[in-house]
């Protein structure tokens, strides 16, 4: 049973939708403190040859993640959809993804993760990954903080083995792991290249990019 965690970003990229895809069991990090600077909140789509950062505005910028409000949500989400449509709309895919992702923006939200897990679900399925979704705050019982509560969610749904981001490698404590026969492993992703807009290729955008451009062709680059 390998299982992965993480935080549900907004409108996440591809190396997000890799680790789930080598996952049986992906778990939804949503009950730990927001950061500043993490990427929770905001990711980049293509604008011609450039990138471009949608953030979502927020309230409460310190607060666990699935306590994080979005600011005038009627406004500030249905203006990324402007910003969506204006750029992909060409996309050979448009229609692949438009009707549904059209409906999430212009749903009202109030909570952050509420909206990031809809969009998560909707990529999931496009991308046709058979892995099943837990939210963390929704499994008993989880406590400490960092590798100990990684450890502690892997118990809790009895993994075998745990697969980590290259970058958790320094804070992860393995020995811990070990000794309750979980096994850690390290996600290998490299990006791929894929038909895009524009004439320059940017890495690292939102997989929306990605599900525009090669519609249910998308899964095969994930």
């Amino acid at each position: 049973m390998i299982v992965a965690i993480h935080q549900p970003n907004y409108i996440p990229w591809l190396g997000f939708f890799h680790k789930m895809a080598n996952a049986d069991i992906f778990v939804l990090l949503d009950d730990i403190k927001h950061s500043k600077s993490s990427i929770t909140h905001r990711n980049k789509i293509k604008t011609g040859d450039k990138e471009l950062l949608l953030s979502v505005p927020l309230k409460n910028k310190e607060s666990l993640i699935n306590e994080l409000i979005i600011h005038d949500p009627l406004s500030s989400i249905k203006k990324h959809w402007q910003v969506i449509e204006a750029n992909y709309r060409k996309a050979k895919y448009w229609d692949y993804l438009a009707v549904e992702l059209k409906e999430i923006y212009n749903s009202e939200w109030k909570y952050l993760v509420d909206l990031n897990i809809t969009i998560i679900k909707l990529f999931k399925d496009k991308l046709q990954i058979d892995c099943e979704l837990l939210i963390a705050s929704k499994i008993e019982n989880i406590e400490g903080d960092g590798s100990a509560r990684n450890l502690n969610i892997c118990k809790a749904v009895n993994a075998d083995t745990y697969l980590s981001g290259a970058g958790a490698r320094s804070y992860n404590d393995e020995s811990s792991f070990i000794n309750n026969n979980i096994q850690i492993i390290y996600d290998k992703f490299e990006h791929p290249l894929y038909p895009q807009t524009g004439t320059n290729f940017i890495q690292n955008l939102s997989t929306i990019d990605l599900l525009f451009n090669c519609g249910k062709n998308a899964g095969q680059y994930i």
